[in-house]
């Protein structure tokens, strides 16, 4: 009985490490049947625990707390008055600290004054691609869109060439290389 108690836990953990030698196989179908439910099990848990080890080096990165807004609450954020950003903020009950530039409220969360700092992300991304680059991440997803415009004097004879030559251009390789020149990736 020992010898056959030693067999199976010989064959379960090479089965479940995924090596299968062949020495040892189930010839009942009982045991066959245990030995796929036990095959199916080994897959299920090997694969588990290989998506946790790789959640815990790819999502937990060290000074990487902020994924997306919802990682917000609980931490001082940086933003600058006068702007959109504060009243976001303040309607997500979000704790804020005023710069007086979005250059400064980078700056502080490069020098850890802060954990964020919010403000238009065209802006976000100009300033960590120059100066600060390296320093500081902006994330790719936008808490609320907000779209530029260019105001014209009205009646202006450069209206009609502006909307008629605007479409052709940001949609042509020259816009394309004017973001990533001033905006990065």
């Amino acid at each position: 009985m020992h010898e056959g108690i030693r067999s199976g836990l010989w064959w379960s953990t090479v089965t479940k490490t995924t090596v299968g030698y062949g020495d040892k196989t189930p010839v009942t179908p009982t045991g066959r049947t245990v030995a796929i439910v036990w095959m199916f099990v080994s897959v299920i848990t090997v694969s588990g625990f290989t998506a946790a080890i790789a959640t815990v080096f790819t999502v937990q990165q060290p000074g990487s707390r902020v994924q997306g807004p919802n990682d917000l609450h609980g931490l001082t954020v940086a933003t600058v008055p006068g702007s959109t950003s504060p009243e976001y903020l303040a309607e997500h009950r979000i704790r804020v600290r005023d710069f007086q530039s979005p250059r400064d409220a980078m700056w502080a969360v490069a020098r850890g004054q802060v954990d964020a700092a919010v403000y238009d992300a065209p802006i976000m991304r100009y300033l960590s691609n120059g100066e600060s680059a390296g320093q500081i991440d902006v994330l790719p997803e936008t808490f609320s869109r907000q779209d530029y415009a260019l105001g014209l004097r009205a009646g202006s004879p450069l209206r009609e060439g502006f909307n008629r030559s605007l479409p052709g251009y940001i949609s042509s390789p020259a816009w394309e290389e004017t973001l990533y020149r001033f905006l990065g990736d």
